[in-house]
């Protein structure tokens, strides 16, 4: 969609403030330096504007991106200076370079993984993979996931077992063998992408309704 000049210095805006209050919930403030974010935690940012870079994306455009907006001279290691991210995202999304979700992609990979072609994966293979191969998902990646999972628990997994000589299922973990459920999974999150996106515009909506208003 198109706009003007005077729209998109609103949207930078609500870009850069979006990016500082995710940053603010993201950072560990006991080991993080005050306006910074670990690297880590970068793809969460991103995808949180649904943007769906692959992970090499991450490590090979996005994170160098955000260092060319960084100040030389108060770098840290393995982190991001918040500032820089605020501008690199401004550009990002201008772009809009990753917007495209490929669902069959996605279950292609899910495929190549199910080598028995059954409609299902280990939920702790799955965890296991997403820890050891590739770039590792972080401790919160991996919630994030098994959150989604159990807030959907009846579509995409199977039911847990019985404990022995109890009545009460035993109680789920990220070890628990169970069966998921993966074609569910792809449209759960085609549906929770859907209703992001409808909150993240009702926030910009609000944003400029209140810049109106103060102004």
């Amino acid at each position: 969609q198109n706009i003007n000049s005077k729209e998109a210095l609103v949207m930078d805006s609500f870009i850069k403030a979006k990016v500082k209050e995710l940053c603010n919930l993201l950072v560990n403030k006991d080991k993080d330096t005050e306006g910074y974010i670990s690297k880590p935690e970068i793809p969460y940012i991103v995808r949180s504007f649904l943007q769906f870079p692959s992970q090499q994306n991450i490590v090979d455009d996005i994170i160098p991106g955000i260092e060319k907006f960084e100040t030389n001279d108060q770098k840290i290691p393995q982190n991001c200076q918040v500032e820089a991210i605020e501008k690199y995202m401004v550009t990002l999304l201008r772009a809009n370079t990753y917007s495209s979700y490929d669902k069959d992609l996605l279950l292609k990979v899910f495929k190549t993984l199910d080598t028995n072609n059954e409609g299902f994966l280990d939920l702790h293979s799955m965890f296991s993979l997403l820890k050891n191969f590739g770039i590792k998902f972080n401790k919160q990646n991996l919630k994030d996931m098994e959150d989604f999972c159990l807030e959907y628990e009846n579509d995409l997994l199977d039911p847990l077992p019985m404990e022995e000589n109890q009545e009460t299922p035993k109680k789920h973990d990220q070890y628990t063998t169970r069966k998921f459920y993966y074609e569910n999974y792809i449209r759960r999150i085609d549906q929770d992408n859907r209703k992001r996106y409808n909150s993240l515009m009702n926030e910009y909506v609000n944003f400029v309704q209140n810049r109106t208003n103060s102004n």
